[in-house]
């Protein structure tokens, strides 16, 4: 629920690959609204590698939906983003950010 206001607040659907985002208000016309864009559950190898690191692990104690962005990062290494889906949209709580040596996804066997 939102502060103030126990008839509105946030949600979050967890499907198996993915988890859709929206808002719901019990006094309102439709009364769930889910944004039309999924965010990809956390997966692969970049996710496995990374969710290996110590601070990795401490985020992903609490984190109830967790998902990543992986992106290229210097020298050819990958950054993988940690977050929390509760969270993201308004980016108010960030995870950890695991850099990834260059060349340490495509040795780990994919």
């Amino acid at each position: 629920p939102r502060p103030a206001n126990p008839f509105a607040g946030d949600v979050v659907v967890a499907t198996h690959d993915e988890y859709y985002v929206g808002r719901f208000h019990w006094g309102a016309t439709p009364r769930l609204f889910l944004d039309p864009e999924p965010v990809t559950r956390a997966r692969g190898v970049a996710y496995e590698l990374a969710a290996q690191t110590p601070a990795a692990r401490r985020f992903l104690t609490w984190a109830r939906y967790p998902a990543v962005d992986v992106e290229p990062g210097p020298g050819g290494s990958t950054l993988v983003r940690f977050t929390d889906v509760r969270y993201r949209a308004a980016s108010r709580l960030g995870g950890p950010v695991v850099e990834l040596p260059a060349g340490a996804i495509a040795t780990s066997g994919d």
